[in-house]
Order: structure tokens, then sequence, then C-alpha cells
């Protein structure tokens, strides 16, 4: 038996859909977009006999990518289709109605008909960069919010509590700063795989 499971994401949920390629026989199934509803899925799955589904979803902006990342770290094979495309299968199968558990169907029929190649996650040396850089850029936005009302005040009559409040402030998110560049840099230097990117 070869079983395909739609699971159509949002902010707060996961709606699936498993279907049983061979008989065409679906079972549904709500949980919540976390770490907890992330377990309970592929404990569900090995319930239903079909520990090695193949899932399909649709990239959500951010949403989708925690499950994503479970899922496959959980040894599950999983695709990522364009939204594009699976509006036309929709269209293709007469689907008009706009629900989860419709969206969910579609992405299960997709990936039985159509068996989109498996996405390859990113390393986890290569997540563990993404969080700090993503870290880094927001910690040096906020230092130039802090060096921009620096200046302004600079300009005005602002009390010496204040001044000294954003001198405060932007020497702590200075010295931030400088920690993230250095953990960046050790984390490059450890990753093999990261090393060799930066070689290419």
């Amino acid at each position: 038996m070869v079983f395909y499971l739609g699971v159509d994401v949002s902010k707060k949920n996961l709606d699936c859909m498993l279907l049983d390629s061979t008989t065409g026989k679906l079972k549904s199934k709500s949980l919540p977009n976390t770490n907890v509803g992330f377990e309970q899925l592929v404990e569900w799955l090995s319930e239903k006999k079909a520990p090695n589904a193949h899932v399909v979803m649709e990239p959500t902006g951010v949403y989708h990518e925690p499950a994503a990342l479970a899922l496959t770290d959980a040894g599950l094979t999983l695709s990522l289709v364009n939204p594009a495309q699976l509006r036309q299968f929709a269209q293709g199968l007469g689907v008009k109605t706009k629900t989860d558990k419709a969206d969910s169907t579609v992405l299960a029929r997709y990936g039985a008909t159509q068996q989109p190649q498996a996405w390859q996650p990113p390393s986890k040396s290569a997540r563990r960069l993404k969080a700090l850089l993503a870290r880094r850029d927001a910690v040096a936005d906020d230092l130039q919010r802090e060096q921009n009302r620096q200046e302004a005040i600079d300009f005005g009559q602002s009390p010496d509590e204040v001044k000294a409040s954003i001198a405060q402030s932007i020497e702590f998110l200075q010295a931030e700063l400088k920690r993230l560049e250095a953990m960046i840099q050790t984390h490059i230097d450890d990753a093999p795989d990261l090393r060799q990117k930066g070689a290419a």
C-alpha cells in the first residue's frame, strides 16, 4: 500500500488527509501546528499503518517550515507543491470549494497522481546559521534605530536620563552584535558543509 498525506497548513493547525492510493480510502485528522502536533501526526501515521506516507504540502510563508522540518527529520518523504500548480490541479478535479478539508484532499490526490519530487531540507547546521543571521540582522536594525534616536535627541532638549538610556542601549546592542558575529564565524568554521559552500 502506498499512502499520501495532504497537509493544509495554517498558523494554528495542520489539517491532514491520508489517502490510500491502492483503495482510494481517505482518513482525516486535524492537529495543532506545534512540536506536540508534529509528534502526534507521526504517531497517527503509525497507528494507520502508514509510517512511510509521502507528505504533500503547500509552502505557506513561515508557517509550513517547522512542520516540514520536523516531518523530514522523522524520516518521512515530503514534497512542497507550487500553489499555482495546485490550483490548476484542483480545477482539473472540478474542486470549487476551498476548505481546509478540501485543500488537504487535493494535496493528497496531487501526491498520488503527480508523484512530486521529494524536498531536500537544509542541513541542521544551515538552519542554525539561518537563525543566527536573522538574529544578527534584527539586532543590527535595533542598533540603527537607537543610533538614529541618539542623533535626533542631540538636536533636541531631551533629559540626560533619556540620553543615558539610549547610550546604554547602543552599547549593549553593539556588544551583542559583536557576540553574534563571532558565533556566526565559529559556527561556519565548525560546520564542514558550510565551509565547503563558502569555498565554492
